[in-house]
């Protein structure tokens, strides 16, 4: 199986412009049926450490494991951002949170700042959206350049279980995909799909779990929120450790919804298959972030810490004919680097105002090697950021509320190679490397853009009751 090196070292593939010129046929802004067709995918909560194709031990991704299988797996992926709106803002924008600036639920995009779509949508492509969750909403900027963008209204009786009626489960979004889709759509075509399922409450359907916990019961399902209410960091200064039975049960759930959502892509891209949909077409597959499993002593899911379990991402391209099928990308990626990627596959020059850079250069050989870097942030309740290399992490932390008993230390720094699992803090010791990365980190937070004047989103109390029902505030 080809495998990247440690920094671009890479299998000797094919040079992205013999990619290019095989499905491209110019760059005007009309209508061109030689531009390859897109579909991204983003997986809601999504670890790429539970995948198969990222080394898990249980097989919680058969589909997700063979699409990787034909295409590129990137090792290192990185999210932009801790929670949901912030995260796919950037994988929109292709900028970081600090220069889109929808970092709360109430601010909304900017008209000043372009979107993928909207490239897209002007290059002569058909544009079609799909996602299952309020903060996706078109409100917030992400309906723009779409032909049909289409938010689920879910069903109050989709499961019994708590605030159940909030979400949308990966096979009602599926049927809907289809039939918004109807027999077909022309090419060239940009398809985005979200799936909601591996975020809390976890709650699949009995035989999915049942794969990783045979003994699973109803009671751990129901009202997943008020279970974990004494492990979660965020509300308890001390919380309590989550007993390893509960957490095994917990994580059985976790994966029972990948399990649940795989097949349902599955279903999906065989659909999509038999209508035609899939030739030419590339494929992208990532997710906004991760979760919390207890692998810092808490269960808060997400949205306020930035170790890795939250900022590790999957991302798996496939592209047309499976060209690079098995190659392995080891340097480290971020989000905001797959618009770029997708324009430049397109034949599509990507506008100077993004931060993030196409990955197609990792597929060019003859490239020189550099040292990757991320940059991610979060600014709910507590305003964090943070940067990577391949050895070493810096977090910095600020309280933006008293109302939460939790005082992050200010700085965490990590040293990857003896401490994968950032347990040990290291700030305050003599290594160098604390003073390259504050400095990588104070660099890249003067870089705020200043066409990020973001609109206020007035929630309905509709939008309100969703959020808070999943354990959000609408608050700055």
């Amino acid at each position: 199986m080809p495998h990247a090196g440690r920094a671009h070292g890479r299998e000797a593939v094919k040079c992205r412009l013999g990619i290019l010129a095989l499905f491209l046929c110019g760059c005007s802004g009309d209508a061109n049926p030689g531009r390859p067709n897109i579909i991204l995918i983003s997986v809601d909560t999504l670890r790429a450490d539970h995948l198969g194709c990222y080394d898990y031990g249980r097989d919680t991704s058969p589909f997700l494991d063979s699409l990787a299988a034909d295409g590129v797996v990137f090792e290192n992926a990185f999210a932009q951002s801790s929670w949901t709106l912030a995260s796919h803002m950037s994988l929109f924008t292709a900028r970081y949170p600090h220069n889109h600036g929808v970092e709360t639920p109430s601010r909304s995009l900017s008209a000043n700042v372009p979107t993928l779509t909207e490239i897209l949508k002007t290059h002569g492509y058909h544009t079609f959206g799909f996602v299952t969750w309020a903060f996706l909403e078109s409100a917030y900027g992400f309906g723009r350049g779409f032909d049909l963008y289409r938010q689920f209204v879910p069903a109050p009786d989709k499961r019994d279980v708590e605030h159940a009626e909030h979400v949308t489960r990966a096979d009602q979004a599926v049927d809907a995909i289809l039939e918004g889709l109807g027999d077909g759509v022309r090419s060239p075509f940009f398809l985005f799909a979200h799936l909601f399922d591996p975020h809390l409450d976890y709650a699949p359907p009995a035989e999915h779990v049942r794969r990783f916990d045979p003994q699973a019961s109803e009671d751990l399902t129901l009202g997943m929120h008020t279970t974990l209410q004494p492990y979660i960091l965020p509300i308890h200064e001390e919380p309590e450790r989550i007993p390893p039975a509960m957490l095994q049960r917990v994580t059985a759930l976790y994966d029972g919804e990948i399990h649940f959502t795989d097949t349902q892509l599955a279903r999906l891209f065989e659909a999509l298959r038999k209508r035609d949909m899939l030739e030419d077409t590339l494929i992208v597959v990532t997710s906004d972030h991760g979760e919390e499993l207890d692998d810092h002593g808490s269960m808060e899911g997400h949205g306020w810490t930035l170790y890795d379990e939250i900022l590790h991402v999957p991302l798996i391209v496939k592209f047309p004919d499976n060209s690079h099928a098995g190659t392995r990308i080891q340097t480290i990626v971020e989000g905001i680097d797959i618009a770029p990627t997708i324009l430049e596959f397109a034949g599509i020059e990507a506008p100077g105002s993004f931060d993030g850079k196409s990955l197609l250069a990792f597929l060019d050989p003859t490239a020189a090697p550099s040292e990757g870097r991320t940059f991610s942030s979060s600014e709910r309740f507590l305003s964090r950021w943070s940067v990577r290399t391949e050895r070493y992490k810096l977090i910095r932390s600020q309280r933006k509320t008293p109302r939460l008993p939790y005082e992050p230390p200010p700085f965490e720094f990590f040293d990857l190679a003896v401490d994968p699992g950032e347990n040990l803090n290291l700030y305050g010791t003599r290594n160098p490397q604390i003073r390259v990365l504050q400095a990588y980190l104070d660099a890249w937070i003067s870089t705020r853009r200043q066409d990020v004047a973001t609109e206020k989103m007035e929630l309905d109390e509709a939008q309100r009751n969703r959020l808070r029902a999943l354990g959000y505030s609408d608050e700055d």
